[in-house]
């Protein structure tokens, strides 16, 4: 079942699906429906192949936290490519402001789950990953208000 959702979902975002003006208020709301899919899915992936209880209790776990980390960073920097590759400013913010939760994430929760040596290297490679992208993925320009 989640697969055909995926699947709709990837044919709804090409534009196979809908019409080429497509609303933007629905795509926003399927890709809202995406992102929590994907974050269930993974979280029903630690249950079931990391051994971890299903109960609120697994968000205190290390594989867990990492795995949303890592889960959420890589939809962060697919929206920022795509938002800047598109010319979809929308798209490009809301990508910037998922990393930054990824960001107090890591401050806030992960760096309790992690080493000394380990959290230093996931704040590098964080940081190493947000410049990467920001020169791959510039913000795209804003669009001029027409003046009449």
């Amino acid at each position: 079942m989640q697969w055909a959702t995926l699947l709709v979902a990837w044919q709804l975002w090409r534009g196979g699906l809908w019409p080429a003006a497509a609303d933007r208020h629905a795509l926003s709301l399927l890709g809202g429906a995406a992102f929590l899919l994907l974050t269930v899915e993974l979280l029903r992936g630690a249950h079931l192949a990391g051994g971890a209880p299903w109960s609120p209790a697994m968000l205190e776990l290390g594989l867990v936290q990492t795995g949303l980390t890592l889960l959420w960073s890589l939809l962060g920097v697919i929206g920022w490519v795509l938002g800047s590759r598109r010319r979809q400013r929308t798209l490009w913010q809301l990508s910037a402001l998922l990393m930054t939760v990824v960001l107090v994430k890591l401050v806030a929760v992960d760096r309790q789950h992690l080493g000394n040596l380990l959290g230093i290297a996931s704040f590098i490679g964080y940081g190493l990953l947000c410049i990467g992208v920001g020169f791959i993925a510039p913000a795209p320009p804003r669009q001029q208000e027409e003046t009449t």
